[in-house]
């Protein structure tokens, strides 16, 4: 997973680092979508409902975090100066030697939502959000066609 992907000096691993017999995706249904990483939202969301003892100290951890990926993704030539950071990470995982990668419908169509928040039970809307109206609409949309097209053409 792209958050936990860290060499020994504790920074994002280049791509070409990341094992091959393994399956590599942003993120799952228990962590930040890609957008709420990038954005923080999963940092506000957890203090807002008074889950976090220091709401400033994990601010700062997500926005070092968050900024040492983009620079990953900047240095590997995956993201261009205004360039969209979340297609960036997929072309992250395309990247890499993985045997298999996975694209979160979620991630593609920039969902800050997390759709899971593990510790909470009715304070957050777990499993019941909702993406769009219909598959066919998801399936529709040019964000996924365009990661589509990124996986199949680098991943053959």
């Amino acid at each position: 997973m792209a958050w936990f992907e860290r060499g020994d000096d504790g920074k994002p691993k280049p791509p070409g680092e990341w094992a091959g017999r393994a399956v590599a995706t942003l993120s799952t249904h228990d962590l930040p979508t890609a957008a709420g990483f990038l954005s923080g939202e999963h940092v506000r969301v957890r203090a807002g409902l008074g889950l976090l003892d220091d709401p400033d100290a994990e601010a700062a951890r997500a926005a070092a975090e968050r900024d040492e990926l983009l620079d990953l993704l900047t240095a590997e030539g995956l993201l261009e100066p205004g360039g969209d950071p979340v297609l960036a990470l997929h072309r992250l995982l395309a990247a890499t030697p993985c045997d298999l990668v996975l694209a979160a419908p979620t991630d593609v169509l920039r969902d800050p939502r997390q759709p899971n928040l593990p510790g909470t039970v009715d304070e957050y809307p777990n499993w019941r959000i909702r993406l769009g109206p219909t598959v066919d609409d998801l399936l529709a949309d040019p964000r996924v066609a365009e990661v589509v097209a990124l996986l199949r053409e680098s991943r053959g």
